[in-house]
């Protein structure tokens, strides 16, 4: 028997998804191709036997003999880029299902395209580099998935260039110096300056790559969105006390045409590794005291370098704590508590003192504590700066907003509780404020009512401290 041929439109049928070539480019519609019968490797038959609901799942896969009109779409996007081969995948997934004319066969599927591409850069220095890609067509784009295999340990210097390996190595260089050409962005820089530093990365991998593009603007293709995941092994930080092995986590660049052509970075460990699990994430036994409920963490890191090296860290979290079942029906209100931490640190390269990693930094003698009566209104902070013209600002804050104090009656004996709560249940906690900075130069406090007796209240009170505290309290109203 003789080579079986047919269209990428007939594929699109034979996978029970005709309507899909009105939105595929046209360029791809009419290209021929063959069964691949002897190296048709994805080529597959799964027959799940039931009962009530049997199904079968067939792969075939099309060998595309001229590639020259997908090697011309492609290209006229991303420059550089070169298809060697190219496959068509055929899928088909049948299933019996009741209809309303009776147990009928249902059938789905979907055509996705396997390439070998290659990458070669104007610049003579970077090698070229091959990988594989995977194609799928969708109502409104074709999303282009890169696969960067990892190279095995037999692999000679010469095979390396065709693999990311680490950032060392020609191959991994390649591709960012080619998708930075394509994007027409600083990525290069960013991985030069940020990411390829031997106090950041040990290894760098390049793990994938996704290019959507755009066909819903004509008949061209347009570049749409990018992602590039990059795996960072790291001995500089994250460490636990005498620990060796590094820590892995996976950074992602994505660039998007719809905001305006910026690249974002985003990192998280790799495959929601937790380098130090809870012993136990339940309550085994019933407290006996209330317990906060954690609501929200959030965490924002950013640093930068050059002249100046910038660092900030801010840290936040949202708990709430449920009233004492022994409270009040009328008083049994969640109160919520709010903290963060912020510190930020610029340091000059050419200060003598920061090279000195274990130098601790100088607070000055003269600060202030400060209570405020209610303290629902703005404070004026300002960073505090050491005598070599470095600023180092830490500030830590604590809210409690809505804590009537009937809900605290289980922390109480219980022979004494039942005492309290008349003595107690009057009071309630509006809001209170506490926070420690390295200085605050002036708090501005307006009136505000007053629910103990409704009339507007405003006081200020300042005590110098020495320990370099800064701290602010609210009211204490009663009902």
């Amino acid at each position: 028997m003789g080579p079986i041929k047919s269209t990428v439109t007939a594929l699109f049928d034979c996978a029970c998804i005709a309507g899909m070539t009105k939105f595929a480019p046209k360029t791809l519609l009419g290209l021929s191709v063959t069964l691949q019968q002897e190296n048709g490797t994805r080529n597959a038959v799964w027959f799940a036997p039931s009962s009530t609901s049997p199904q079968t799942i067939i792969h075939l896969q099309f060998k595309i003999g001229a590639i020259l009109e997908l090697q011309n779409l492609i290209e006229g996007v991303l420059k550089g880029l070169k298809v060697e081969t190219a496959d068509v995948i055929c899928k088909q997934d049948w299933g019996l299902a009741e209809t309303t004319k009776g147990m009928k066969a249902i059938g789905a599927g979907n055509v996705m395209f396997a390439t070998r591409c290659s990458i070669l850069t104007d610049d003579a220095t970077t090698p070229k580099v091959s990988f594989n890609t995977s194609i799928e067509i969708s109502e409104t784009a074709m999303t282009l998935t890169f696969l960067i295999r990892t190279p095995a340990k037999s692999l000679t210097t010469t095979d390396l260039s065709t693999a990311s390996t680490d950032f060392k190595t020609p191959g991994f260089l390649a591709i960012i110096k080619w998708l930075a050409g394509v994007l027409s962005s600083d990525l290069e820089s960013f991985m030069d300056e940020v990411l390829i530093r031997d106090d950041i990365a040990s290894r760098i991998h390049l793990r994938r790559l996704i290019v959507r593009l755009d066909t819903t603007k004509g008949s061209s293709p347009i570049l749409d969105y990018v992602s590039l995941d990059v795996e960072i092994s790291t001995t500089a930080f994250g460490q636990a006390p005498g620990a060796t092995k590094p820590i892995v986590f996976l950074i992602s660049y994505t660039w998007s045409k719809r905001n305006g052509g910026a690249g974002t970075i985003r990192g998280s460990f790799w495959n929601g590794t937790i380098k130090a699990a809870e012993r136990s994430t339940d309550q085994t036994a019933k407290p006996t005291i209330p317990q906060p409920s954690l609501g929200e963490v959030r965490l924002d890191a950013s640093y930068s370098c050059g002249a100046k090296s910038d660092f900030s860290l801010k840290l936040g979290i949202v708990a709430r704590l449920s009233p004492s079942a022994s409270s009040p029906s009328g008083l049994r209100t969640t109160a919520t508590l709010i903290g963060s931490l912020k510190y930020k640190s610029t340091k000059s390269k050419d200060n003598a003192a920061i090279r000195n990693t274990n130098a601790k930094p100088q607070i000055p003698p003269m600060q202030t504590l400060v209570l405020l009566f209610p303290v629902d209104r703005a404070l004026a902070i300002q960073r505090q700066k050491d005598p070599e013209g470095d600023s180092r600002n830490w500030e830590l804050s604590a809210t409690l907003k809505n804590l009537y104090a009937a809900s605290l009656v289980d922390f109480f004996d219980p022979d004494v509780g039942k005492h309290v709560i008349p003595l107690i249940e009057s009071i309630v906690i509006d809001h209170l404020n506490v926070v420690y900075s390295t200085r605050i130069l002036e708090a501005q406090l307006l009136p505000a009512r007053s629910s103990l007796a409704g009339t507007s209240t405003s006081r200020r009170l300042y005590l110098p401290l020495t320990s370099g505290i800064t701290a602010t309290a609210g009211t204490l109203a009663h009902l």
